[in-house]
């Protein structure tokens, strides 16, 4: 029952304010052919400029939500110039929308009253253990970036392979600090144990982690996260960086490790431990897979974001 329209043509040249307009236009447009209850836009950035004009054109309630990556990886930093004129435009919106507690503070500090948060989900029937596959070596997913931390991950490496201790590992994922990833590979003299697989789709996904023992991302900073709790519940190991929605989903000890983020020794201490240490790491996929089953899946998921919607109708009709 999920209809999907592109509101902005591609490929398309122009510049950001000519696909500002184009967004504005077709989602007017839109409107009047269905009279939605509701818009839900989804990035701050670019879309939140056009979503509080969506809400003084149309009135009718606005909700956004913001993930991550929209304020800090696509060029829309929260410190740029635009902040300010960025902050008064959230705020107009009905409701607020975010996946972690880290940024739902962050959000409140803006002055944002109306902020929920409800974190993403993963799809059960999707991401599956898979009792079949071999497990071994360490697999990795992401866009990548620095912010992502797989930099780090490679020195991780470096340091265990110094200690004669031969890690495998899959980077899956492209971005701009592919080529410099490759070129540290090369430089720590790991192409026999590290292999790059590029873009991989769901299905290929799944397969991925259900042949591997732990799944490792050491971002700077996380909004969410949202591959650790596929790794969940693909019965995989999980260990990040204490930083952001990740301790949103992280127990240390209890669901998966926690590291300080940027400390390469004690990443590299914590894959040695889960990997040499079978009862721990059986202990660590055990409640992970509670915790993906209990707090993080789609079926209890998305009656949250279904409420939400019903809320924020109904308070936009009493006023």
């Amino acid at each position: 029952g999920v209809q999907v329209f592109r509101t902005i043509p591609r490929p398309f040249v122009f510049k950001k304010l000519c696909k500002a307009f184009f967004f504005l236009k077709n989602t007017i447009d839109l409107d009047k052919q269905s009279n939605y209850d509701l818009i839900h836009l989804h990035l701050a950035s670019p879309r939140a400029l056009t979503g509080w004009l969506l809400k003084r054109i149309l009135r009718k309630p606005v909700v956004l939500s913001v993930q991550g990556g929209d304020l800090f990886d696509y060029g829309f930093s929260i410190k740029s110039a635009f902040k300010p004129l960025l902050k008064l435009a959230v705020r107009q919106f009905d409701s607020v929308h975010t996946v972690s507690s880290w940024y739902g503070s962050l959000l409140k500090s803006w002055g944002i009253k109306d902020v929920v948060v409800i974190p993403n989900c993963v799809d059960l029937n999707t991401f599956r253990p898979d009792t079949k596959e071999k497990r071994e070596g360490i697999i990795t997913i992401s866009r990548l970036i620095k912010k992502n931390g797989v930099h780090h991950l490679i020195l991780a490496l470096s340091i265990l392979n110094s200690e004669g201790k031969t890690v495998h590992l899959k980077i899956i994922g492209t971005g701009p600090w592919e080529k410099k990833l490759r070129r540290m590979v090369e430089q720590y003299h790991l192409e026999k144990q590290v292999e790059f697989l590029g873009y991989v789709p769901n299905n290929g996904l799944k397969k991925h982690l259900s042949r591997s023992l732990l799944f490792v991302r050491p971002s700077l900073w996380e909004g969410f996260g949202i591959s650790f709790i596929e790794a969940m519940a693909s019965k995989t190991c999980v260990i990040g960086s204490k930083t952001g929605g990740i301790t949103d989903i992280i127990t240390p000890n209890k669901n998966g490790l926690l590291v300080e983020v940027g400390d390469v020794r004690g990443l590299a201490n914590a894959i040695q431990k889960v990997l040499t240490d079978e009862n721990l790491r059986e202990k660590l996929v055990k409640e992970g897979y509670t915790t993906v089953c209990g707090r993080f899946s789609c079926k209890s998921g998305l009656p949250r974001i279904e409420k939400w919607y019903e809320e924020v109708i109904h308070e936009a009709g009493n006023r």
